[in-house]
């Protein structure tokens, strides 16, 4: 796991400050009780779960969110650490004097407190950033994360980005991974949008409730802007124009009739009605052209007339279904969603 100079830091930064606990809790005289010892146990395990939530974080690209509360895990933890590093050297120093059951009833309750935050059940939606490509700096990095916690806590759905750096050439190929990814992250049935970029290919994983609102015109008016902003290697704007984008569609209700068909399916619309147009015009021409002339006498002689000649013409119905992508590819999936494919 290739680590950045941020997350460095992060894990430098947690590992001076476990060095320093330790110093200080063996250094001050403090009187060697139970109470010492449950307050140097329950510190550590804070300093455990954090360093868990880390490499959650590291891993997973997932700043993830306790979507009842709306607090990002890593937040929470931070926190729990801190005050249980105060509650420990409170204890300790009153460990002389402080019954050992009192010190863990508050360190159980801190810690059934914490836990019960990290595992709630998911309601605001989480974010997912895994940049593997290394397409966003640091500072890039903590923005998006926000701007996506801020877009996910005002819809209520799951916002992802990933970046990869492999060369998915046909559309189905990323649309697969894209929506693997998606379920694999917020789960089958949840309602959300993830945006995939690799060398080849980009797709968008429109899911859920989503769908009611990211769709046809909507969602070409979003991918023609960031096709642009794409192939001109401006990679933030790509990821602050995909945020935003969701967030108007969120702003402006669900679909209307009107707008659910895409630009894409107009114009296949009118390209098939002109041929089968054009089609009918030259049937009409040719049977004129060469149906046989008639003369005046021909009528008078029963025999020879056929008032009743019929010629009937069948033009096939066509059907066009459309799922919505800029330019093909990555249809078949379970989700809404498309995208657009090219090098730069």
């Amino acid at each position: 796991m290739k680590l950045s100079k941020g997350k460095f830091q992060t894990i430098l930064i947690l590992a001076i400050v476990l060095a320093a606990y330790l110093l200080l809790a063996f250094v001050i005289p403090f009187a060697k009780t139970a109470v010492f010892w449950l307050a140097l146990v329950f510190t550590l395990a804070a300093f455990g779960l954090q360093l868990y939530v880390l490499k959650l974080s590291f891993e997973k690209g997932l700043d993830a969110r306790s979507k009842f509360y709306g607090f990002p895990i890593a937040r929470v933890a931070s926190v729990y650490l801190i005050i249980q590093i105060v509650l420990s050297f409170l204890f300790m120093a009153l460990a002389a004097f402080c019954p050992a059951w009192i010190a863990a009833v508050v360190f159980v309750l801190l810690l059934a407190a914490a836990a019960v935050i990290l595992c709630a059940p998911a309601a605001y939606g989480q974010v997912l950033l895994n940049d593997k490509a290394d397409l966003y700096s640091d500072e890039q990095e903590t923005s998006i994360i926000s701007m996506m916690e801020d877009a996910s806590e005002k819809t209520g759905w799951n916002f992802g980005i990933v970046t990869l750096n492999v060369d998915y050439s046909s559309g189905e190929a990323a649309r697969s991974r894209a929506e693997k990814i998606y379920d694999e992250t917020f789960g089958r049935d949840s309602s959300g949008v993830l945006f995939l970029c690799d060398v080849g290919y980009r797709h968008f994983v429109i899911a859920g409730d989503a769908e009611k609102y990211v769709s046809g015109r909507r969602f070409d008016k979003m991918v023609s802007r960031i096709k642009t902003l794409y192939f001109d290697y401006d990679d933030m704007g790509c990821a602050r124009t995909f945020v935003n984008s969701v967030v108007d569609c969120y702003n402006m209700g669900e679909l209307k009739a009107s707008e659910k068909i895409s630009g894409t399916a107009v114009i296949t619309a009118v390209f098939i009605g002109l041929v089968a147009a054009g089609v009918a015009c030259c049937i009409v021409i040719h049977i004129y052209k060469t149906y046989p002339k008639t003369d005046a006498g021909v009528y008078m002689d029963a025999k020879k007339s056929d008032i009743y000649t019929r010629s009937d013409i069948f033009l096939r119905q066509f059907t066009t279904s459309h799922t919505n992508s800029s330019s093909g590819g990555g249809g078949g999936g379970h989700h809404g969603g498309g995208g657009f494919g090219g090098h730069r």
